[in-house]
């Protein structure tokens, strides 16, 4: 609960801090199939969207969590 006469404002390193481990949690689990060599990113990248089960899911949660994480930050 948050006190009375307390803005939202106060709520925000909550959320922050939330971001930070849907960021961290998603990232392990894409991590385990993308390959950062230059001639196989874009096909992992694509193995992760199109093949791997709910990687399409885990991949749009961690793409739309940084973008509200550079949001709430800032």
């Amino acid at each position: 609960k948050i006190p009375a006469g307390v803005g939202w404002l106060y709520t925000l390193g909550s959320i922050s801090l939330f971001l930070f481990l849907l960021q961290a949690g998603t990232g392990m689990f894409l991590a385990v199939d993308y390959a950062p060599t230059p001639d196989h990113a874009y096909d992992s990248v694509r193995f992760i969207s199109e093949e791997a089960p709910l990687g399409s899911l885990v991949r749009g949660l961690h793409v739309w969590g940084a973008s509200a994480m550079v949001i709430v930050v800032a």
